[in-house]
């Protein structure tokens, strides 16, 4: 697909599970010169109850990423989008196996979202972020702590869930062995992450060194005002 900042590609590589494929969309900026700095998008719960993500592409969350010059890589993870069904909606449980089970596969999508990065001559494979959204934040230290060709991370209205998950997939015990540049980005009155029993928490606990982390909070909900975020 063509649009005047960017061009689409639509992708799909083996997932490392049960003969399944994960399926990308990558935004390749125009009229820059590779290698390109990467960043891997991970979005909200909303992407487990929509079965299309044309929506995501059509008006990107992301496009000042792309206009920056940076190549964008939206995966699409097992139980989202045009990869969902019925077993897993945003509400399921996090204390339960299916919620366990699923972390699982996110992280080993992202892994192999990695590996085909590392197969693009276009892509500078020592400059890959991560840029997260809500739930795509919120369990952003998983895949942070276990990866460390990831060499920063924007992470926008994150936070520690009030729900225990099983402690294999809690994201509590990862985020002190995140060591990459961390930006947060948050909103004050986050209905969903409450700031002081959730967003400070969850900042504090990550690993990354103090003069290598950075929070900032606006006068805001479970958003960002657009301009401000940018």
């Amino acid at each position: 697909e063509d649009a005047p900042d960017w061009q689409i590609e639509t992708v799909a590589y083996a997932a490392a599970y049960a003969g399944e494929q994960v399926r990308a969309r990558v935004f390749i900026p125009k009229n820059v010169s590779p290698p390109l700095q990467a960043v891997i998008y991970v979005t909200g719960a909303g992407q487990f109850a929509v079965r299309r993500s044309t929506n995501e592409t059509h008006l990107p969350f992301f496009a000042h990423v792309v206009r920056s010059g940076r190549l964008v890589i939206f995966p699409i993870p097992k139980g989202a989008f045009e990869r969902g069904s019925t077993q897993f909606l945003p509400e399921t449980s996090k204390n339960g196996i299916l919620w366990r089970d699923y972390s699982v596969a996110w992280h080993k999508d992202l892994a192999r979202t990695i590996d085909y990065l590392h197969t693009r001559s276009d892509v500078a494979h020592d400059r890959i972020g991560y840029l997260g959204q809500s739930r795509g934040a919120a369990i952003a230290p998983i895949t942070l702590a276990l990866e460390d060709r990831i060499k920063a991370a924007v992470l926008m209205i994150p936070g520690q869930y009030l729900a225990q998950p099983a402690p294999e997939v809690d994201v509590f015990n990862f985020a002190p062995r995140v060591r990459q540049p961390i930006l947060m980005l948050s909103g004050r009155y986050d209905f969903i992450f409450p700031e002081k029993r959730s967003q400070l928490p969850f900042f504090d606990r990550l690993g990354t060194p103090v003069s290598q982390k950075r929070r900032v909070a606006f006068v805001s909900g479970h958003n960002i005002p657009p301009n401000e975020m940018i």
